[in-house]
């Protein structure tokens, strides 16, 4: 889905904004970035943050509460109307919502393979585990599309700050969001 937004992204803005959102801050904690692009009826979002910010460690669960932490944060991460509100006039419906970390299940039986062909030990890889997630809403009246609350701050108080990107019909539009400062206007 990344490549998607970034493709989408590129094609609206003829290219100078698919660069800027790649040459983003690198892994920082307490800071995520949230990439969001509205194309049509549609408004895609890309977020991507360390996995402390969400659930207080990047590594694999140690215990039973651990995994309930990732458990739980990873059903929340799936569910994107619990993270971003639109404005209701707007219509939007979910229609897709793709989540990738080093810490799901089918991300650990591809780094097994790796690890073992690379000659890499088991978790070095996971020192600095991410969770990128990739939503797709679709809105019935998008011309009333014109803000974003950052819901997920209540969610994860881990997170500190959002850099966010923004591209759309009004033009392109960064800024730096965080609890107290939780709504992006376009």
């Amino acid at each position: 889905m990344s490549r998607f937004i970034h493709r989408m992204v590129g094609i609206a803005m003829g290219g100078t904004f698919a660069v800027s959102v790649s040459a983003q801050s690198p892994h920082e904690h307490g800071t995520a970035n949230l990439n969001i692009a509205v194309d049509s009826n549609d408004i895609l979002l890309e977020f991507i943050s360390p996995a402390v910010n969400i659930i207080g460690f990047e590594h694999l669960p140690n215990n039973a509460e651990q995994q309930h932490v990732l458990d739980d944060a990873v059903a929340l991460l799936h569910n994107p109307a619990q993270l971003f509100a639109l404005p209701s006039a707007a219509g939007c419906s979910v229609t897709l919502a793709e989540l990738v970390s080093d810490l799901l299940p089918e991300h650990e039986e591809a780094h097994e393979h790796e690890d073992i062909t690379n000659g890499q030990q088991g978790e070095e890889h996971l020192a600095h585990a991410e969770f990128h997630a990739s939503y797709q809403f679709s809105c019935t009246d998008p011309a009333q599309l014109n803000a974003v609350e950052l819901t997920i701050f209540i969610r994860f108080p881990g997170l500190e700050k959002i850099n966010v990107q923004f591209i759309g019909t009004s033009g392109q539009l960064g800024a730096e969001l965080t609890p107290a400062q939780p709504r992006l206007t376009f």
